[in-house]
């Protein structure tokens, strides 16, 4: 018998939780008036096999120019609050469907006092918190009348860091419907790893790491299908600047002078496919950040063996790797489709030229996307140890998959309860 609880919008939490070593699984959390279910300052909870929909508030402001169906921002469906919460286990769970939307960058945001996205998210870690947790295999999605702001994760400069924060794991999802970011790594990352997800219309950009305290962050083996479109014009579009993104920022690097000491995390993207398909793809893959006026010399980052076609942005050329004022190689072995920005960010291994995919495979979430033999790509990547050591032929095949493999597996469909296991 399926367990539902729906408030109607009168209760704050549709599920409270405020004990520790706690499961909670298969109940159907419908209507809450601010989050779906809320973890308050506890360790060891295991949150699988539950559906969350109609969550959150109306955004509280009387500002004329919001949209009137606006919601609050940071709603959650999954909100964890607390210095001292850590491993929590989210998995298997339907988060969908909340009770408002969020503005895009062509709409105001009272909140923010800009066109910077507010609104409802599907996870949440708030404020810092002890780490050591896990998001696997969830269907997090919606409609374009129910739009998220981010879907996982929150950063703030004062907690200090992500709420995230260390030696946590983010796999085998499946994400839509979000404005912004998919996934913010932002700030106080460290020792985290994010992997065979798919993305669809999940922001414009898929991974916001700007910047990156400490690291390391780890992001590979993910799909990326097409990006959010925002509806009108932006300052984005008008200055010709990118809307869709794999990911943008990077931890700053020792000689960049002007920067922080500590925002010199390092991350390493690996083997991930972007499909791009006709006027929804990415623009970009890989999107430098900087304050105004700055110019760094160096990037900690490293991308390697990575499929990324992009598409052009308006008047301005095909460039998958932009804004990277660097005097080291950033990227090698990577595929792409139109031209690196700067030569030092670029090793002797990249190439140039579009993926072939073998028949069925690369577009949409089913778990297909093998390169063709005789593709650019197949065969083209370099040795990895602990990330390709399995790789058949002569090299690694380049992007998320390789050739002869499984499908790949996303959300719910890759998840089932030990519960189940124990019948």
């Amino acid at each position: 018998m399926t367990t539902i609880l729906d408030s109607e919008g009168r209760a704050e939490n549709g599920v409270l939780i405020q004990a520790d070593y706690v499961i909670l699984r298969g109940v159907v959390v419908r209507g809450a008036g601010t989050h779906g279910i809320k973890v308050e300052n506890r360790h060891d909870v295991v949150i699988e096999g539950c559906d969350v929909s109609g969550w959150g508030r109306r955004d509280p402001s009387d500002d004329p120019k919001k949209r009137p169906d606006l919601g609050a921002q940071l709603d959650s469906a999954i909100f964890c609050e607390g210095k001292d919460v850590e491993r929590i286990v989210i998995q298997g769970n339907r988060l969908h469907h909340p009770r408002y939307t969020s503005n895009d960058w062509s709409e105001w945001s009272p909140f923010f006092k800009s066109n910077h996205p507010q609104g409802p998210k599907a996870v949440v870690f708030k404020p810092q918190t002890r780490g050591r947790h896990v998001i696997r295999h969830n269907d997090v999605y919606s409609d374009d009348a129910h739009l998220f702001n981010d879907l996982l994760l929150e950063s703030n400069p004062a907690w200090p860091g992500n709420g995230l924060c260390r030696d946590s794991d983010i796999y085998g999802n499946r994400l839509s419907h979000a404005v912004d970011d998919a996934i913010e790594l932002e700030r106080g990352t460290r020792n985290v790893r994010v992997w065979g997800n798919y993305f669809d219309r999940a922001g414009i950009k898929t991974f916001s790491v700007r910047p990156c305290w400490e690291g390391p962050y780890y992001i590979f083996r993910n799909v990326v299908d097409r990006t959010h479109v925002p509806k009108g014009p932006t300052n984005y579009q008008e200055k010709d600047i990118p809307v869709g993104m794999f990911l943008v920022g990077a931890g700053r690097g020792p000689a960049g002078a002007s920067s922080e000491a500590r925002e010199r995390g390092l991350g390493y993207i690996y083997h991930n496919t972007l499909l791009c398909p006709d006027g929804a793809g990415s623009e970009r893959f890989l999107v430098g950040d900087f304050p105004q006026g700055v110019r760094e010399p160096e990037r900690w980052f490293v991308s390697r063996n990575n499929v990324a076609p992009t598409r052009p942005v308006r008047n301005v050329p095909n460039l998958p790797i932009n804004d990277f004022f660097t005097t080291r190689g950033v990227s090698d072995h990577d595929l792409f489709t139109g031209d690196v920005d700067r030569p030092a960010a670029a090793g002797p291994g990249v190439r140039k030229g579009a993926p072939i995919y073998r028949p069925g495979h690369g577009r949409g979430d089913a778990g297909l996307y093998q390169l063709a033999p005789g593709s650019p790509g197949h065969d083209a990547g370099t040795v990895l140890p602990g990330f390709n050591d399995g790789f058949r032929g002569k090299a690694p095949d380049l992007g998320s998959q390789e050739d002869g493999d499984q499908p790949m597996i996303f959300g719910t469909r890759g998840w089932t309860s030990a519960a189940a296991l124990d019948r």
